[in-house]
């Protein structure tokens, strides 16, 4: 931000954010081959490589509404970021759940419906379908990703 400016770094963030997902969703494909299986968010959700322990205090699948969402307690990233007065900046870096499962598969996306560095008291994530608008924005290169991640 400081070499760029604002308006320029958070590009550039967001840029790196979708370049970061696209190889962990190339990392996901791989294995989903060897093992034989398909590129369903079922399967998308069972490779999720994230460590149950450092990231969150704790983590839970709970159904509202009759659809699986995922809660997260604690994140330490927004913890850190609120420390330093940079929640909207560091908010950047969740938008790899979005980029990360539309580059695995484009017919859908991992969202947030609450984000700790939005100010609500814990993340909630559910996978959803992907709309035709999802899809051209995030082929896009400046992918407006507060737009794709609702």
């Amino acid at each position: 931000m400081r070499e760029f400016g604002e308006v320029r770094g958070k590009k550039l963030s967001a840029q790196a954010i979708k370049e970061y997902g696209k190889k962990l969703a190339e990392a996901r494909k791989k294995k989903a081959a060897e093992l034989g299986i398909d590129s369903s968010a079922d399967s998308f959700m069972k490779l999720r490589n994230i460590p149950t322990f450092g990231m969150h205090d704790h983590r839970e699948q709970v159904v509202v509404d009759g659809r699986k969402r995922n809660r997260a307690y604690g994140c330490v990233l927004a913890r850190t970021w609120h420390e330093y007065g940079q929640d909207a900046l560091g908010r950047i870096y969740c938008y790899v759940d979005p980029a990360v499962s539309m580059a695995f598969n484009p017919e859908f996306k991992l969202a947030h419906l609450k984000a700790e560095p939005d100010g609500d008291a814990h993340c909630e994530l559910m996978i959803k379908p992907t709309s035709a608008a999802d899809r051209i924005e995030f082929a896009k290169e400046d992918t407006d990703w507060a737009s794709v991640d609702k």
